[in-house]
Order: C-alpha cells, then sequence, then structure tokens
C-alpha cells in the first residue's frame, strides 16, 4: 500500500539501519514506521527533507540532503556532526536502529531535474556539501573525479578515484 505524502504534514519513519561513514559522519537509512511504503511523489537528486525531533521538551527540525536514489522505498541521509549542532549531534550520539523520527516531504528547487546541465558539467563540493550531489552524481551518471588520496566519503567505493 502506498501513502501520498503530504508536504505540510510529517511522515513517521523509523531507522533500519546506521553506519559510520567517518569519524564525526554516520549515514542513516529510514523507512515508514507502520510498514507502508510511502510515494515519495516526484522527489529529485538534490532535494532535502527536514527531520523533526522532540528535544528538551521541544520540537526541533533540521534540513538534511537525501543522499538515496529517487525510486527507493527508503530514505537515505548522511548527517556530519556539527559543533553544538543539536539535532545532528541528537542523531549521530543518541538516534538508534529501531528509533522514530519525524520526516517533512523531500523538497528544494536546486536539483538536477529543474536544473538539469547544458551539456558539461562541473560539480564541486566538500564537506557535508556533497550528500546532495550524491544522488546527482548516480542518476545522471556524472564522472567523480578527486585529486585528494585521503578522501573520506567516496559514495562509489567500487571505484578508484581519478587522480589528477
Amino acid at each position: 500500500m502506498f501513502i501520498e505524502w503530504q508536504n505540510n504534514q510529517p511522515a513517521k519513519m523509523r531507522c533500519v539501519d546506521k553506519w559510520n561513514e567517518t569519524d564525526d559522519t554516520v549515514s542513516i537509512k529510514l523507512e515508514a514506521a507502520d510498514g507502508s511504503h510511502l510515494h515519495f511523489s516526484g522527489f529529485k537528486p538534490g532535494q532535502f527533507v527536514s527531520l523533526g525531533f522532540e528535544l528538551n521538551g521541544k520540537m526541533e527540525y533540521r534540513a538534511y540532503s537525501l543522499s538515496s536514489m529517487p525510486g527507493d522505498d527508503h530514505l537515505k541521509l548522511t548527517i556530519k556532526r556539527v559543533e553544538d549542532g543539536l539535532v545532528s549531534n541528537h542523531v549521530i550520539d543518541q538516534f538508534s536502529i529501531g528509533d522514530s523520527v519525524d520526516v517533512l516531504a523531500p523538497t528544494g528547487p536546486f536539483n538536477s531535474v529543474d536544473c538539469p546541465p547544458k551539456k558539461k558539467v562541473a560539480l564541486l563540493s566538500a564537506g557535508c556539501g556533497i550528500t546532495p550531489r550524491a544522488g546527482s552524481h548516480f542518476v545522471n551518471n556524472y564522472d567523480l573525479i578527486g585529486s585528494n588520496p585521503q578522501i573520506d566519503i567516496d559514495f562509489e567505493p567500487h571505484r578508484t578515484p581519478f587522480r589528477c
């Protein structure tokens, strides 16, 4: 059964997997908490979702870029620790497999569908800015070029980065 995701109403999702990407970055995999399949209604590479946690008696929402693929039956987010970051640090330190979170529908106009490349495109990202490009890379089959042999996150671990 598919449930249409209403942008102004959060969906309750459950963490079904969590792993460290680096010392200060985790990826989490979220699925619908009730076992249904959410219909992502046009999710596009480069968009983000907002996660909502009740922390210290207050609902706190923060936006995180999606690193999953359109059409997946789950959401994948890659979250980096932020100094004094209330929600990001909660996700890294406290949020565990089996825990639930409120999630607003994917949104955001800066994506590779609404802003298609003309002929060639160079996507330059660093730090947490790489996650919205992960989906764009896979969907549009861009080449991943790295000049630094000390890469923290390689979204395609089976490929060896080209070194300039």
